[in-house]
């Protein structure tokens, strides 16, 4: 499955944004704080990383009371429409089935987006600020054969782990480098591995 088309309005710095995916490659540009990681991190929501997004502080009223706007037109512009919607927006995949964006009038610092509706679509979050690689050896070579969809998750649960400031040890690049070594041992075969047919 894959997305079809993104629309936002009246959220952050979107006035109105109405992005037609082509089905093999779409590419966004924009000046810095255009928006670009606030859209490609709505899409990421889906392959399982969930960025909460800053909150703006402000007074909400003459006593001096603190509270943060989630980036709503109608609340920080104080408009008055006739059905205010905490719907931002939708995102319709190539099913056709659209889900709605969400966000909630009210939160603490921070906030998530809420994507109803959400279809599953397979792909890879690659973040936009690209880490510092340095260089870790292979220690043990695997003794069984990483499938893809192992690989994957092992990359992934890695990244994951490291944005949200853990860290196990190993870097991303490591386990991608674990599976290749696994994949080129077990994949081929020889006479003394059996062929692997899920690797070639």
């Amino acid at each position: 499955m894959k997305f079809q088309r993104l629309t936002l309005k009246g959220w952050r710095q979107f006035s109105e944004v109405d992005i037609a995916f082509h089905p093999r490659i779409t590419i966004i540009t924009g000046a810095n704080g255009a928006g670009k990681s606030t859209i490609l991190n709505v899409l990421s929501q889906h392959f399982g990383w969930s960025q909460p997004l800053l909150a703006t502080p402000t007074f909400l009223d003459e006593s001096g009371k603190m509270g943060y706007f989630t980036g709503l037109f109608y609340k920080i512009l104080k408009k008055k429409e006739e059905a205010p919607t905490n719907m931002v927006g939708s995102l319709r995949y190539d099913n056709e089935v659209t889900a709605n964006l969400i966000v909630p009038e009210s939160s603490g610092v921070s906030y998530n987006l809420q994507i109803s509706n959400q279809q599953g679509v397979l792909g890879l979050h690659v973040n936009s600020h690209r880490p510092i690689k340095t260089y870790q050896q292979i220690g043990n070579i695997p003794t069984n054969a990483i499938n893809a969809e192992q690989a994957y998750n092992s990359y992934n649960s890695e990244t994951i782990n490291r944005y949200q400031g853990g860290h196990t040890g190993f870097s991303p690049i490591y386990r991608m480098k674990e599976a290749i070594i696994s994949m080129a041992t077990f994949g081929p075969g020889n006479q003394y591995v059996k062929k692997n047919l899920s690797l070639e």
